[in-house]
């Protein structure tokens, strides 16, 4: 069982290199992914296995730890195509990044919040993502009867810059906030021009758009969850087949105490 974070011994940050991600991360399921290897000194994450990754009931590779209380989680990552070639995946949601996690997720009961970077619904960009126990009749949700019980709600927010990026979700109470990293300083995750929002339950409320952000502040989350890097290992748009051919690099990850939103734009 992975050790708990509560930063009650330890209040500095815990910072996670390529090693310690394999040594010292809990591996939700390793029959997602192929054998994790190190390049460049950066994790590299290879999707594999059933399902369509993280979208309401299915998963994908997640690297966690558990944490309790109020923190912050950041990594690096990148996105690559897996032949080898120049430019990015093609897959649909060939994306890496971060999850907030609700232990124990079943079928219908899924609880969490991603922030990642990829290739996304035909294009290259963040998305944000909540998914959280589905509390509607079945009838209003079109995707029920494929077997997407718990409600995803997707926003998709195009990105010109495909470098390696920082990103960051911060945890307080029960609420969350996400943040990425560019022109040299951190900025909120809020709304912007072509976004685009869908998912199989986008008519429930799930946050509050607070001068324009993007703050969930209702998903009862437990006191202690899981923390830590995902990859959504990408489809085919239209059949939701597997189109496995991007990986994820992942440059650190690090988890630190926090008392206030304002400690994550420093």
């Amino acid at each position: 069982m992975t050790t708990t974070l509560a930063f009650a011994d330890e209040p500095k940050a815990v910072r996670y290199d390529a090693d310690d991600m394999i040594a010292s991360l809990e591996d939700n399921d390793p029959s997602k992914h192929e054998e994790l290897t190190i390049e460049d000194g950066r994790l590299k994450v290879v999707g594999d296995g059933e399902g369509i990754g993280w979208f309401s009931d299915s998963q994908g590779p997640l690297l966690y730890k558990d944490v309790t209380g109020d923190f912050m989680i950041e990594t690096e990552v990148s996105m690559h195509r897996k032949d080898g070639e120049a430019g990015l995946p093609e897959g649909n949601f060939s994306s890496a990044g971060l999850i907030v996690r609700a232990p124990g997720g079943t079928q219908g009961n899924e609880n969490w919040l991603m922030f990642n970077i990829g290739f996304q619904n035909r294009f290259y960009g963040r998305e944000l993502k909540v998914t959280r126990p589905m509390s509607i009749p079945k009838e209003e949700n079109p995707l029920y009867d494929a077997g997407f019980h718990s409600l995803s709600t997707l926003y998709l927010l195009p990105e010109e810059n495909t470098e390696p990026m920082k990103l960051r979700v911060a945890r307080i109470g029960d609420e969350l906030r996400s943040y990425y990293f560019t022109d040299g300083q951190w900025h909120e995750q809020a709304l912007q021009q072509g976004m685009e929002v869908f998912g199989n339950g986008i008519n429930e409320p799930v946050s509050e758009f607070g001068n324009g952000h993007f703050r969930p502040n209702g998903m009862n989350l437990p006191e202690t969850v899981q923390a830590g890097i995902l990859v959504n290992a990408g489809i085919d748009g239209t059949s939701f087949a597997p189109k496995r051919d991007g990986y994820a690099l992942f440059s650190y990850v690090e988890i630190a105490p926090i008392s206030n939103f304002d400690e994550a734009l420093n």
